[in-house]
């Protein structure tokens, strides 16, 4: 899968060059005792093996914000404290504090060597690559242009052939659309403009393309039920107009 997103690739390049085979990631809220917590992996870290204390803010705000929870994502993380293991290849296995023990590291770190890693990981490349397009898209503080290029991105993702037909019209119609809805409400400034008529026809085109995926599936009527909405909503805008 390519990954279209250059600066999301760098932060998780230097994450992977930091935390290599013997660098493993304490990721933590805040509020929690970062010190008190790397005493608990300390007690049971490898002697050769180096841990890194990264703290999560609560709200995705800001870049840098979005950036650290897409790495989150990218590793495994669902829960908070939690150790993230580590290896050349990048992240293989996450324990949340609260269930780590000898026992439960030794079965995380035969993950490093499982039949369907790769696969794992593509799944969570792909789900923090959504998060992170869809949120800086519909990030009002963020540059027009970063959400544009992001929504760009989305609509790439919704296109990739290789990605079931439910995921690709989740891309399309749960995380593009929003977006470009968000984005187009923060463009209308009172009138239309050539600028918001192929925004909106970029928000009709991902619709009708969620819908014609699979018109029969349950995401596939919510595309038809949305469409038709957006159908109305223009026509009562132009006798408005």
């Amino acid at each position: 899968m390519k990954l279209p997103l250059c600066f999301l690739l760098a932060a998780v390049a230097a994450f992977g060059d930091s935390a290599g085979a013997d660098v493993w990631k304490l990721f933590y809220a805040p509020g929690t005792d970062p010190d008190g917590a790397q005493q608990v992996v300390q007690n049971l870290l490898p002697k050769d093996a180096r841990l890194i204390a990264q703290e999560l803010p609560t709200r995705a705000e800001t870049r840098e914000a979005i950036l650290l929870l897409s790495e989150a994502i990218d590793a495994g993380v669902r829960s908070l404290p939690c150790l993230v293991l580590n290896d050349e290849k990048g992240a293989y296995a996450a324990i949340p504090l609260s269930k780590l023990s000898r026992e439960t590291l030794r079965v995380a770190e035969e993950a490093a060597s499982a039949p369907d890693r790769d696969a794992q990981a593509q799944q969570r490349r792909l789900a923090s690559l959504l998060f992170c397009h869809a949120t800086l898209a519909r990030c009002s503080s963020a540059p027009a242009g970063q959400r544009l290029s992001s929504l760009s991105k989305l609509e790439e993702l919704a296109r990739q052939d290789h990605l079931p037909t439910q995921q690709r019209q989740f891309i399309a119609l749960r995380c593009l659309y929003p977006a470009l809805m968000q984005f187009y409400a923060d463009s209308y400034r009172g009138a239309h403009t050539p600028d918001t008529e192929q925004l909106f026809r970029r928000i009709i085109d991902a619709v009708e393309f969620a819908r014609d995926l699979d018109p029969s599936s349950r995401l596939g009527r919510l595309a038809f039920d949305e469409r038709e909405r957006l159908r109305a909503a223009r026509l009562e805008a132009r006798r408005l107009d």
